[in-house]
């Protein structure tokens, strides 16, 4: 297997959040960690590119309107961030926008201060043809073959995973004292709709999964 020491950028495989200037400097090749001026000049198309995506997405999101639009749908070759995403989610979840707009309007019409998640940025360069030095959608480990992927789970493996997702979501919607849900979720529902707005067309994570799976969770959970 390849040593880690040796893959370049091999320490930002791990980060799951990156800034506009991180994303510019790894898509030209350079490792946000040691960049000089120079590169951070040589970037400057890229971030560019970025940020009039990211307006895009900033232009669709004064236009929503819920309860009236039921779903958000992202301009074509737009890019979100992390807390637009997370603004976005309240509005469809309380069916009010006006905080949502509000923050478009002041702090969040910038994407300076913001994040970016890993799938949205690959997403992206797929949608605007860019290529990128640093591959933000990595390949499985070499060290899992094709066999290992292919298995199914074993009934205790299958259990083991539906136990941990049951666990998760009753900590989410545990009560608190004043009679609502610690993590701010009202009920499963939300939970769904946050995690379809982080991780957009992402395997297993479609609504029809998460409509069948929790139930199944819970189920297992609450059995003996």
């Amino acid at each position: 297997m390849e040593s880690i020491q040796h893959r370049p950028f091999a320490a930002w495989d791990f980060a799951t959040r990156f800034t506009l200037g991180q994303v510019a400097l790894l898509i030209i090749g350079v490792d946000p960690a040691i960049a000089t001026d120079d590169d951070r000049k040589r970037c400057v198309a890229v971030a560019q590119r970025m940020n009039l995506s990211y307006v895009r997405a900033v232009a669709a999101g004064l236009l929503f309107q819920p309860p009236d639009d039921k779903e958000f749908l992202p301009p074509a070759e737009s890019l979100l961030t992390v807390e637009f995403r997370e603004m976005l989610g309240r509005a469809i979840r309380w069916k009010d926008a006006r905080d949502f707009k509000r923050w478009l309007n002041t702090g969040g019409a910038s994407v300076n201060g913001q994040t970016f998640l890993r799938e949205d940025i690959a997403t992206w360069l797929n949608a605007v043809s860019l290529e990128s030095h640093y591959s933000f959608s990595f390949a499985t480990k070499k060290s899992e073959s094709k066999e290992e992927l292919g298995r199914p789970l074993g009934s205790k493996e299958r259990t083991n995973l539906l136990n941990l997702s049951g666990a998760l979501l009753a900590l989410l919607l545990e009560p608190g004292s004043d009679g609502r849900s610690r993590s701010g979720f009202k009920d499963e529902a939300a939970v769904k709709e946050a995690i379809l707005l982080r991780h957009p067309k992402k395997s297993g994570l479609s609504s029809r999964t998460l409509d069948a799976r929790f139930p199944e969770a819970r189920r297992s959970l609450e059995s003996d």
